[in-house]
């Protein structure tokens, strides 16, 4: 399930928590769910992860649990954070 599915480019690990988080979500897991299975694959503690989805982005938990239904904005969001990774973060957020 957690295959590179970002070829070779490297991306930053604030990123690749996110997006793995995301792709969980938008396969019907929650985001409790989706933050607890990305930890235990990343080998990581759930704060850790649950910090790259808010704090270290700028956002509130709560905001970043509107910005799932969000799609467009939380696109823009993360291109605007991560611009060189856009075509990325545009395949992972459908």
């Amino acid at each position: 399930m957690f295959e590179p599915m970002f070829g070779e480019v490297s991306i930053p690990k604030t990123l690749l928590k996110i997006l793995k988080v995301l792709e969980l979500i938008y396969k019907g897991k929650t985001y409790d769910e989706a933050v607890k299975i990305t930890a235990k694959k990343l080998d990581l503690f759930a704060g850790t992860v649950r910090a790259a989805c808010t704090k270290d982005i700028g956002l509130t938990a709560k905001h970043f649990r509107k910005l799932i239904k969000d799609k467009k904005r939380l696109r823009t969001i993360l291109i605007e954070k991560f611009p060189d990774y856009e075509s990325t973060i545009n395949k992972t957020i459908p």
